[in-house]
């Protein structure tokens, strides 16, 4: 699991990682791609076939 995030980590950034991170844990482990935003999240399952 990797996560792509500045060094400065705001409180506001680590509540939404907390807040999120339960829910996709299984897509995570499937190897998914993850964007967490402050009002959405998005779950992109691998491999994307077709593009």
């Amino acid at each position: 699991m990797r996560f792509l995030v500045d060094n400065n980590l705001s409180p506001k950034v680590v509540a939404i990682i907390l807040a999120n991170l339960p829910p996709v844990m299984d897509d995570l482990h499937r190897g998914a791609i993850v964007v967490l935003g402050e009002d959405s999240v998005q779950v992109r399952s691998l491999p994307i076939l077709g593009r």
